[in-house]
């Protein structure tokens, strides 16, 4: 079944490319390091032990049976999610076989779409399950802000269908924002998990990957504050 769309297929055309495209640029700016320390995980019970506090949203109860809910500015634990345009739903599992992930309902961006969490005051620690409907495995990057205004990416490789990654990082410093996007494919979301870093983190080996292109974003930032302050 197809989704009402609230915005215009050319803007999806335009916008996703060019987001894609900033992205994957910001990988080659030369880093110098922001006061935050972010450690990233793709171990969901590892990233557990890291947090304390914690809420979990899974967006269950809202789509009727084989249906949809239309998602856009929907508060969850005190965060409030955002699609593309308002592309923004929740699917019951029973809304088609490529939505079904044996675990109940799902959120939905779109193709290359984003899902944008405005965190709760204080948030300091946020991981997600990261699917994509499509047969192949893909790559999915989170653009935070924090309470600083600094800013970074964080990559994460998906499995195939039906298989679903984990993905989450905690910070030193409150994370304002994040925006979750399927580089390739469909983008899907679940378990959100947000809550409060303990005082000591420690990174997984696999995930240095991440801690490195965090950096390189928020150490751009970093600059250019310094810069603008020195004019």
């Amino acid at each position: 079944p197809s989704l009402p769309s609230p915005r215009p297929e050319k803007e999806t055309a335009v916008r996703a490319p060019f987001r894609h495209f900033v992205l994957l640029a910001l990988l080659f700016v030369p880093a110098t390091f922001a006061d935050a320390s972010i450690v990233t995980y793709s171990d969901r019970s590892l990233f557990q032990a890291a947090t304390s506090g914690t809420s979990n949203v899974d967006f269950e109860g809202l789509a009727p049976a084989g249906g949809y809910f239309y998602a856009e500015a929907s508060s969850f634990a005190g965060a409030e999610f955002h699609g593309p345009g308002g592309y923004l739903y929740v699917l019951d599992s029973g809304y088609g076989p490529t939505y079904d992930w044996g675990s109940g309902a799902v959120m939905y961006a779109g193709n290359g779409g984003s899902v944008t969490i405005f965190l709760p005051s204080g948030t300091k620690a946020i991981g997600a399950d990261l699917m994509t409907r499509d047969p192949e495995a893909g790559l999915f990057s989170i653009v935070y802000i924090l309470e600083d205004d600094t800013f970074g990416v964080i990559y994460s490789p998906t499995d195939v269908r039906p298989n679903r990654t984990f993905a989450g990082f905690v910070s030193t410093l409150a994370i304002k924002s994040v925006m979750i996007t399927a580089v390739t494919g469909h983008t899907l979301i679940d378990n959100v998990i947000l809550g409060d870093a303990r005082a000591s983190a420690v990174p997984e080996p696999s995930t240095l990957f991440g801690v490195i292109a965090g950096a390189i974003g928020a150490g751009a930032t970093a600059r250019r504050k310094r810069n603008r302050s020195n004019m």
